[in-house]
């Protein structure tokens, strides 16, 4: 195996087989802990090992002030300096969360976004080598992606999208028994990041209400009400809405989980690609080509991360 360290991300390469699995948000977690894709990078390399080809593993922080998002887009110079002092002082949500969504970096000044800059080139230039490309990222195992432990974002056609949805309908019925052997500590684990997302809720706004909630935190919140509303029991989910408290908000989310589906592969059922700014710019024409992104549930990555790997290699072989 052939590897190569650059500045930004690291390069193995095992053959000239043409597919290439790609990490792009496995650099550092400064900031939060939740700034990395974890165990995205463990997944990834666990298929590259049966796959072979290349793998890409980012070693840069997301953040936009401590890194570069590769997914991302690239922003104007001026706008990217001017952003710098909002991002260093942190003084508005609204405007910082409308750029992450878009943009990739911001900069200190002329020098600082031309490195920048060079880094993100060099790394689209890497992936563009090849036609056949898996990104791997790690998705929270939050009740608005109840019941899925891995979605797929095909960013590469209908054909390849339709050729997908029967491989995972394959899947879903070849491992039932799997997936619901998992389904008591996967629903175990969507308790605790609803716990998870309480705390950071109040660390972040000092109390839980709803008209206090900006931005993502608000974004998440309406998408958790529409699963709650589906899932949870009726006189739980009144309380819930009548008295929004953080126990109302996790009583509901725990009956919820009682009549939730059993877990399982999903094809763009809770990603669709939107924010995939970077690939959809860099890897153009993406016609003729297998290009995915490949989501993969916390709980998934975590505990049974060689499973993973294996639905990964199922999926993008032939």
């Amino acid at each position: 195996m052939d590897i190569r360290f650059n500045q930004g991300y690291t390069v193995y390469k095992a053959n000239d087989n043409d597919v290439f699995l790609v990490c792009p948000h496995s650099g550092p977690a400064l900031g939060s802990s939740t700034s990395r894709d974890d165990n995205s990078d463990t997944v990834a390399s666990l298929a590259f090992k049966d796959l072979q080809g290349t793998l890409i593993i980012s070693n840069m922080p997301r953040k936009r002030l401590w890194g570069v998002d590769f997914n991302r887009d690239v922003p104007g110079i001026n706008e990217a300096i001017q952003m710098y002092d909002i991002f260093n002082n942190n003084k508005d949500q609204k405007a910082m969360y409308e750029y992450r969504k878009r943009y990739a970096w911001v900069a200190k000044d002329e020098e600082d976004y031309k490195k920048r800059l060079s880094i993100y080139q060099d790394f689209w230039g890497e992936v563009g080598r090849s036609s056949k490309i898996i990104f791997v990222h790690r998705a929270f195992p939050k009740i608005k992606a109840v019941s899925s432990i891995m979605d797929i974002v095909v960013l590469s056609g209908e054909h390849t999208r339709r050729k997908i949805q029967e491989k995972v309908n394959s899947i879903n019925s070849e491992k039932y028994q799997f997936f619901k052997s998992i389904e008591k500590s996967y629903k175990n684990m969507v308790y605790f990041e609803a716990e998870r997302t309480v705390a950071n809720i109040f660390k972040t706004f000092g109390k839980f209400e709803m008209d206090s909630l900006q931005t993502e935190f608000k974004s998440n919140m309406l998408k958790d009400i529409n699963i709650l509303r589906n899932y949870s029991s009726d006189d739980v989910y009144s309380k819930f809405l009548a008295n929004f408290t953080p126990q109302n908000y996790l009583e509901c989310v725990k009956s919820a989980l009682e009549n939730t589906p059993t877990p399982q592969i999903t094809v763009e059922k809770v990603f669709n690609g939107e924010l995939a700014h970077g690939p959809r710019r860099s890897l153009q024409p993406i016609d003729g080509k297998f290009i995915i992104e490949v989501e993969c549930s916390r709980f998934i990555s975590f505990w049974y991360p060689s499973f993973a790997a294996e639905i990964i290699n199922f999926i993008s072989k032939d």
